[in-house]
């Protein structure tokens, strides 16, 4: 049951992150569904700190991704804390700061490459070819988009999106 409600949390945040709903209804919800939660739920954890991010309000938002992290570290979440790092990368992209962004998303790509992960490093090159694009990077930023390609499934659709985003 437990596993039941938090998957559907999950999904809700999702649409609650990526569709039309106001930041700051969407960020009610999100905090709203975080206590009636019985456990920490990274999925919501994380959506709550993009749509902060989206607010600007960065402050917030980082220390709230670092705390969850820690928190998945401790449980031995490595695979979600690697893949939790392209929520990071919204954040840091959203502020600016594109070197932390591809600081992030390269430690995370590290970490999945290491684990063997095939589900999360294709979305993650690809936005690692993103953040590196943005810096004017193209030549190292067309060796991610390769790599996604590679390893990202046909129907991917996100990670397929990303990398031929970045290549056009």
């Amino acid at each position: 049951e437990l596993w039941f409600e938090a998957s559907l949390r999950g999904m809700a945040a999702a649409a609650m992150g990526l569709g039309p709903i106001p930041r700051v209804e969407a960020l009610r919800w999100l905090e709203g569904a975080e206590a009636q939660s019985a456990v920490v739920e990274p999925q919501l954890v994380g959506v709550r700190a993009a749509v902060l991010a989206e607010l600007g309000r960065f402050d917030e938002a980082r220390p709230l991704l670092a705390e969850t992290q820690a928190q998945m570290n401790e449980r031995g979440m490595r695979l979600f804390v690697a893949g939790s790092m392209e929520v990071v990368w919204i954040v840091e992209m959203l502020a600016g700061d594109l070197a932390a962004a591809e600081e992030r998303l390269r430690s995370g790509y590290l970490a999945l490459e290491e684990m063997g992960d095939k589900a999360f490093r294709p979305t993650t090159a690809a936005h690692l070819a993103q953040a590196l694009f943005a810096q004017g990077r193209g030549d190292e930023a067309w060796r991610f988009t390769q790599i996604s390609e590679d390893l990202g499934a046909d129907d991917d659709l996100l990670t397929q999106v990303v990398w031929r985003g970045v290549r056009s």
